[in-house]
């Protein structure tokens, strides 16, 4: 790309110099000459790179999909879907998000669900009413809920 900008520069260049030297003798032909021969070289390049582009290959380069999970994608959105099962379930039951750990088992990256969702609640946590915090994100729909209590 920078080949052909230094091109067309020094093509604009020369004709407007060539343009200078001879102002007065130009007439309105030659004038049009110059005008043509830069219009060829500036477009030349342009219709080969239309003619020689295959849409398939630029559509499937940026097109989604598998090569989103593929790119760990969806390992960042299997960490994120278990970081805010955490957080709410701190916010909703007051606890400290220090205490609460979660798993997630297969995980679909499509439909932003799993399988399984494990708690586990330690410290403090461990006080708290387990099958409330199940029912409380088996309501979500999002896998179902299994709740550990871990002491020590």
């Amino acid at each position: 790309m920078t080949e052909y900008a230094m091109t067309v520069f020094v093509i604009c260049i020369f004709t407007g110099a060539l343009g200078l030297i001879a102002h007065g003798a130009l007439r309105d032909a030659e004038r049009l000459a110059l005008g043509i021969i830069t219009l060829y070289v500036i477009i030349a390049p342009i219709t080969d790179a239309v003619k020689d582009f295959d849409a398939d290959a630029f559509f499937d380069s940026i097109s989604g999909g598998a090569a989103d999970i593929e790119s760990g994608y969806a390992e960042t959105a299997e960490e994120a879907l278990a970081e805010g099962i955490a957080l709410a379930v701190a916010k909703e039951f007051s606890i400290s998000r220090d205490n609460i750990r979660v798993r997630l088992r297969g995980f679909d990256f499509e439909t932003m669900a799993c399988e399984e969702i494990g708690i586990i609640l330690s410290g403090s946590a461990a006080l708290s009413d387990y099958k409330a915090v199940e029912r409380y994100i088996n309501k979500m729909e999002i896998g179902v809920c299994k709740v550990e209590i871990e002491i020590g």
